[in-house]
Parts: structure tokens; C-alpha cells; sequence
């Protein structure tokens, strides 16, 4: 026990001192930049040329020639690839065994596969959408703002009630979690009440919640990132421990039924942190569509190491009993109780990277400016966000069936449906046809199938499941 959480703390800060030493470039620092000098050799924004002319990738459209923030990058390489890891390693990852568990573990596999490149085609449609719009001037700060400069700003305040919604119910479960993971250790007195272990939670969470952009997360990520691979590093070594799982004999490579279409959707959102694109994009130092193709890349294949070691040790140790979250499957021995603690700490560090959208979200729809937020609006909106999201998480005594639901439809538009829309978009405003850009009409007109049947048999297998019982 000693040594699990001396590598838990080891690891943790050894996460955090690499985090930090990458150098963020804070408001201050960004305003006391000297502008560049202009030159003759270098093209002004939007494709202007020395002799007048402008190259428009897209001809002015809904909210064109607005610039939402100044085009700065205000991150890191390293810090981009860190958050971005935490956002993808979130709670999802506790789920891996069971939806291998449904799946087998060969088509799990291929079922990961196929929602990695899904995703990976949408990422780099909004990255394409992003410079598009650079190119003629405008400099997109948000995932709304791609859209409100796409389709206009109906479709902008569209986008902020989804993605409100959608962030604020995984906010309301992963404060279900925390008082679930930190509850168990205050006892039964004051310090043990529910809504005490949510305050306190809140106190922590709020000055996270209020830093300007994603690269001053990264610090929190690290951590968030030790943690997870403490779980799974957990689950592997008690799969080990067993002689590789007393289930193993019993899980075959590939199953049908109901159970498999269930996992479209979380396979699908194992890969998804397409609402924060944008923003990672902006932060990112000398940006280019290459660079953050390859962080994303290196990203994803990070994941795909953890889901799969995960998934495939977790379904052989545990087979038709695997449950939803492995850690109710996991013995209550002394190793238990540092596991419990690193899923506390994994929650608390992916809250405020998921509350980041929220925020921005709830900015734009109370008519208040986000980009430049000074410190005291944005504390006193993410103080907002925080205590809605705590206060209904002891008040809904079930989420199982509105999580599902949620990410299902609203999960799947903003990470599927909406970058395809903008990207089909791009193809016919853009000037010339497809050939600057990078792959052609039928690879979107794919993935948006994709997403089709995700949503439909997804939420339908769900639903099934749930009303019948056959949920585990």
C-alpha cells in the first residue's frame, strides 16, 4: 500500500514538473507583445498580397471579418498533447472492460478503430474550417464561433444551448462521482455529509474552473493523466495476478445481440474532445494543420494503448459479470483504497477541462464577451456552473438513462454531425472546388453516416437495455 501511493504521488508530481515547464503565455505577457512590424514579403490577414489582392478561401459570410480575440497562441506542444490526453482519459476509460465484455475482444477492437478514424476525420474537419476562416480574416476563439462565422449566429446560440446541455450533464455525473469517491472517506459525521464533501469539491473546483484558457490546465492534466494509468495500470496487474483472468476461457473474439450496437456511442466519445478544437487550436504555438493532426495523433494512440489494456484485461478477469464501471468489480483490498483516490483525483482534474465549454457556452447566451472575460466574471460564472452542477447531482437519484441519452444525440451532433455540416459547407462556398483542401465530399458524406448509426442504433439498444434490464 505504501508503495502504490508513493508511485501515485511520484508519478503525479513527476506529470506536473514536465506540465509545468512548458512555458505558458499569460494575458499580461500576451499585451505586452510588440505587434509585428508589417512587410511587404508577408501577407496580411485574409490573404491580402503586396498588389492588393486577396486570396479568399471563403467568400464573406455570416459574421466574416470579425475577429473573436486577438490570434495569439497563448500554449505549448507539450501542453496541448497533455490536455488533450486528459480530455480523452476521462471516466470513459472505467467503462472499456465492459463494453469489451459486449463486443468480444477482437471486435472491440475493431469497433475502437473505426470510431478513432471517425474522429480523427471530424478533428481535422474543424482544423480545416479554423485556418479557412483564418485565411479571410477572422480568427475563430471557440467551437461557436467556428459555427456562428459558418451558418450565423441562430445557429451559434444552437450550438451553445447543445453543447450547455451536453457538458452540463457529464458535470452533474462527474459530481455524483466525486461524492462517491471522497464521500466513503470522511466518516459519518459533519465531514462526511454529502453536501460538505460537495462544497468542499466546489472550493477546489471553482479557481480551476476560472483560468483564462485550456494550456493553464495542463498542470491538472498531468495529474489527471497519472491517475488513470494508475487505474489501469491497477486492473492489469490484477488480470496478471490471476493467471490472466479466471474469465478468460469464457470471452470470445466476437459476440452479437443487443450489447454491441450499446457500444457505439461510447466507443464513439471514447475519442471525442471536438468541442474544445478550436481553443487547443488557437493556443497552439506556430499552429498548423500538420502539427495538430500530430499531436492528436500521438494523443490517440496514447488512449488506444490504455482502452485496450484496459478493456482486454478487464473483460478476460471478469467476463459476463464485468459491471459498467470496473472499479465496482475490483476487490476491496488495501490497493482498492488508493484506487478510489486516483478515480477522485482523475474526475477533479477532467472537471474543469469539461467545464470550459460550459463556461463559454453560458457567456455567449447571457450576452457577455468570453473571449477577453476579466478574472472576476469568469470566477463568478464558473461559481455559477459549479454549484448548478453539484446541486442537481444530489437531487436526480438516477443519470444512467440521461447520460446514455446525452451522449447519444447531443454526444454525437457536436463531435460528428456539426464538423461535417461545416466542412460540406466549406466545400461549396470554397472557391475553386475541394482541391486545396483534404479529403473529398464522400469521406465526409462517411463519416456523417457514421454518425447516423451511431445516434439511431446507439440510443435504440440503450433504451432497450435499460428498459429491460439487461444493463450492467
Amino acid at each position: 500500500l505504501k508503495l502504490q501511493f508513493l508511485y501515485l504521488i511520484g508519478a503525479s508530481g513527476g506529470a506536473t514538473l514536465i506540465s509545468t515547464m512548458c512555458p505558458v503565455v499569460t494575458e499580461e505577457r500576451q499585451a505586452q507583445r510588440p505587434a509585428p512590424a508589417p512587410s511587404s514579403d508577408v501577407e496580411a490577414p485574409g490573404g491580402a498580397k503586396p498588389g492588393g489582392e486577396r486570396d479568399h478561401l471563403l467568400p464573406a459570410g455570416p459574421g466574416a471579418g470579425h475577429d473573436d480575440d486577438d490570434d495569439e497562441p497563448a500554449g505549448s506542444a507539450l501542453g496541448t498533447y497533455v490536455t488533450i490526453t486528459k480530455n480523452l482519459l476521462g471516466s470513459g476509460t472505467l467503462t472499456m472492460p465492459y463494453l469489451f465484455s459486449l463486443t468480444g475482444y477482437v471486435e472491440g477492437v475493431l469497433f475502437l478503430l473505426l470510431a478513432q478514424a471517425a474522429a480523427g476525420c471530424a478533428v481535422l474537419m474543424l482544423v480545416v474550417c479554423a485556418d479557412a476562416l483564418r485565411a479571410d480574416g477572422v480568427a475563430p476563439a471557440s467551437y461557436q464561433s467556428l459555427v456562428a462565422h459558418l451558418f450565423g449566429p441562430r445557429a451559434a446560440t444552437a450550438t451553445d444551448v447543445l453543447l450547455a446541455f451536453y457538458t452540463g450533464w457529464s458535470l452533474v455525473a462527474y459530481g455524483m462521482l466525486l461524492t462517491e469517491f471522497f464521500g466513503g472517506y470522511m466518516g459519518d459525521g459533519f465531514f462526511g455529509n454529502p453536501w460538505f464533501v460537495r462544497a468542499a469539491a466546489a472550493v477546489v473546483l471553482v479557481p480551476l474552473c476560472s483560468l483564462p484558457n485550456l494550456d493553464s490546465l495542463k498542470a491538472v492534466s498531468g495529474l489527471g493523466n497519472a491517475a488513470i494509468l494508475y487505474c489501469a495500470g491497477f486492473v492489469v496487474w490484477d488480470w496478471a495476478a490471476n493467471g490472466g483472468g479466471a474469465a478468460a476461457p469464457a470471452v470470445r473474439p466476437f459476440q452479437g445481440g443487443l450489447g454491441v450496437l450499446q457500444t457505439l456511442p461510447t466507443f464513439a466519445f471514447a475519442f471525442n474532445f471536438h468541442y474544445n478544437v478550436p481553443a487547443f487550436y488557437k493556443e497552439l504555438p506556430r499552429r498548423s494543420a500538420s502539427k495538430m493532426m500530430a499531436l492528436t495523433a500521438a494523443s490517440y494512440l496514447t488512449a488506444d494503448v490504455v482502452y485496450i489494456a484496459m478493456g482486454i484485461a478487464g473483460s478476460f478477469m471478469y467476463g459476463a459479470a464485468t459491471k459498467s464501471l470496473i472499479s465496482d468489480n475490483l476487490p476491496h483490498c488495501p490497493g482498492y483504497t488508493v484506487l478510489t483516490v486516483a478515480l477522485g483525483l482523475m474526475i477533479a482534474c477532467s472537471y474543469p477541462i469539461l467545464q470550459f465549454p460550459a463556461r463559454i457556452s453560458a457567456m455567449r447566451l447571457i450576452g457577455m464577451p468570453a473571449a477577453r472575460a476579466s478574472v472576476r466574471r469568469r470566477v463568478c460564472v464558473s461559481a455559477g456552473i459549479v454549484a448548478v452542477a453539484q446541486a442537481t447531482s444530489a437531487v436526480v437519484p438516477n443519470l444512467g438513462t440521461i447520460v446514455a441519452l446525452n451522449g447519444a444525440f447531443f454526444g454525437v451532433t457536436q463531435q460528428l454531425f456539426i464538423p461535417t455540416a461545416m466542412y460540406l459547407a466549406l466545400l461549396m462556398r470554397a472557391e475553386g472546388g475541394s482541391k486545396s483542401l483534404p479529403f473529398p465530399r464522400p469521406v465526409a458524406v462517411a463519416v456523417f453516416a457514421y454518425a447516423v448509426v451511431v445516434m439511431v442504433l446507439g440510443s435504440a439498444a440503450t433504451i432497450t437495455n435499460l428498459a429491460t434490464g439487461a444493463s450492467r
